[in-house]
């Protein structure tokens, strides 16, 4: 009596390795290519807009919001109205030069 019973011929419990292999690789391919593609999509997505923002922008109005930018910087003294302010408050602007040497005298008695 040494023939086995099967309760269901021909379904096993294991699978066959040889479609096992197939699956894993051709799965492990696609994962690949996916994250290939999305990168790349992402790259071209992040290039365009870059292009768009920056390399396509008129130079005279870069050069104009540099020199605006530069002259707020090294302004003198002057008062000004902020969003963050209460309507009617000011705050005090002072060029950066001379707010580094007032950081640098405060912090220096602060830690005498």
């Amino acid at each position: 009596m040494s023939d086995v019973y099967e309760h269901n011929p021909g379904d096993h419990e294991d699978p066959e390795p040889g479609p096992t292999w197939i699956v894993g690789i051709a799965g492990t391919v696609l994962l690949a290519v996916t994250i290939l593609g999305l990168t790349a999509m992402f790259w071209d997505v992040t290039g365009s807009a870059r292009q768009e923002r920056v390399v396509d922008q008129p130079v005279a109005a870069l050069e104009q919001l540099e020199a605006e930018q530069a002259e707020r910087l090294m302004a003198g003294p002057h008062r000004e109205s902020r969003v963050e302010l209460a309507e009617g408050e000011e705050a005090l602007v002072i060029p950066i030069d001379r707010a580094i040497e007032l950081y640098a005298r405060e912090a220096s008695t602060a830690n005498q």
